[in-house]
């Protein structure tokens, strides 16, 4: 009976021991139910693994069905020692490792634990937190887009085209001259290139004002000879009279201060380039049509090398004053960035305005409608003025009929004098 009673001590102070574990276990868990929700699938598998280490300290012991007698504290002290498993439940507080916890917003999908199966979802708040970091980032990537749109409708392809990239400027070679020319110069076009058809004119009149003058007139035909026989070039000027034989020979672009710098080119003009090719020809044909002298220094230096030269030379006036001839700008010389220049050339069947350029994105000269083409800037070039003063004086001068106070013309033929003489009743010898 002694050995039975010892056995049964044992048993039940094994059983006690248990008991106080696990209630201890089920008060820790209660507390830190949330934070363990949270936590990583290390800390869960080492949760799992207490219970089989209380299991193997009870000694494979049968569970008592029939719940002890009230233990009292004296009889439980001395083997207490015995369960020193609640000791790791201080390491419990692991979860002060959870404000790690928002790696979950980079990997929203649960990893899966080491048993196999899935990994204990995050709380609410948890899944809420990423998509709330999602858009935040988001915002931001979208206001850069929004920066990059310009305020004007300027084309980036004109100006964002030609721009070299950062540090491009210093990596790209120098050269003396605008173009270098790979092979000996062949004429790739005549004046007969140039040349419209009557189909041609006939459009092109139909775009023009009836009371455009003729010097206007000119320079919108000269702007509509080169339309799409001539590439566009960074740096390509011309003064010839007619078709330039360099046009369509590959070259080396020289000019510094594009991205097109260095590279290999079909010989052309530049935007500018190509304003002064047309004021310079529609200039030659005015004064040959008015037996004028032609002073070819005199045009160019009138007109401006470059878009700065050419605002330099011009002056600002109203969209509702313009008139085909007139030059538009992408921006002010004074704004950063690359400009633009064109020729505006009249109207479309819906009145809306077009511009003649030399474009570097069509690598051409074409035909744009002005609405969307990203021209801001009108202006007039200043001798323009003096042209069409002369030319109206000439005009005036032509119809200007000298009479006598009888309204008899002053100068009269032999003819006109007979007549006159025989109808007052002059004698004729």
């Amino acid at each position: 009976m002694k050995t039975m009673k010892k056995h049964f001590k044992k048993i039940l102070a094994v059983t006690i021991a248990v008991i106080i574990m696990l209630a201890m276990a089920v008060t820790v868990a209660a507390q830190e139910s949330p934070a363990e929700e949270n936590q990583p699938d290390g800390e869960m598998a080492a949760m799992s693994e207490q219970a089989p280490e209380a299991e193997e300290q009870a000694g494979e012991t049968p569970v008592v069905a029939e719940p002890p007698a009230d233990p009292s504290p004296s009889a439980a002290a001395p083997e207490a020692p015995e369960a020193p498993e609640p000791s790791e439940t201080p390491e419990k507080p692991e979860p002060s490792e959870t404000p790690e916890k928002p790696e979950p917003s980079e990997t929203p999908e649960p990893a899966p634990s080491a048993d196999g199966t899935a990994a204990p979802e995050p709380s609410a708040p948890a899944e809420s937190a990423p998509p709330q970091e999602e858009q935040a980032e988001a915002e931001p990537a979208a206001q850069p887009e929004q920066a990059e749109q310009p305020a004007a409708p300027a084309q980036p392809d004109e100006t964002e085209a030609l721009a070299p990239a950062g540090g491009e400027e210093k990596e790209t070679p120098s050269y003396d001259a605008p173009a270098i020319f790979l092979t000996d110069i062949v004429a790739k076009g005549n004046n007969d290139t140039l040349a419209l058809t009557e189909e041609q004119l006939a459009e092109i009149e139909k775009d023009l004002p009836e009371n455009l003058s003729p010097y206007r007139r000119e320079i919108v035909l000269k702007a509509y000879s080169l339309v799409g026989k001539v590439h566009y070039f960074w740096g390509g000027k011309s003064t010839a009279s007619g078709w330039d034989i360099r046009w369509g020979n590959d070259a080396i672009v020289g000019s510094a201060g594009s991205s097109q710098t260095g590279t290999v080119r079909s010989y052309g003009l530049d935007c500018s380039g190509y304003v002064l090719w047309c004021m310079l020809n529609a200039e030659e044909a005015f004064a040959s049509q008015q037996e004028l002298a032609f002073d070819q220094n005199g045009i160019v230096n009138q007109t401006g090398y470059g878009t700065a030269g050419q605002w330099a030379h011009s002056y600002e006036i109203t969209w509702e004053e313009a008139q085909p001839g007139d030059i538009v700008f992408y921006k002010n010389p004074q704004d950063a960035g690359i400009n633009h220049v064109g020729i505006l050339v009249g109207t479309d069947e819906e009145e809306g305005t077009l511009v003649a350029h030399c474009s570097s994105s069509k690598n051409s000269v074409v035909i744009s409608p002005l609405e969307g083409s990203g021209f801001r800037y009108v202006r007039r070039l200043a001798y323009m003025d003096e042209r069409e003063t002369m030319q109206n004086q000439q005009e005036k001068a032509e119809i200007k009929v000298s009479t006598a106070p009888n309204g008899l013309p002053l100068m009269l033929t032999e003819e006109q004098a007979y007549e006159g003489a025989v109808l007052n009743g002059w004698a004729v010898n």
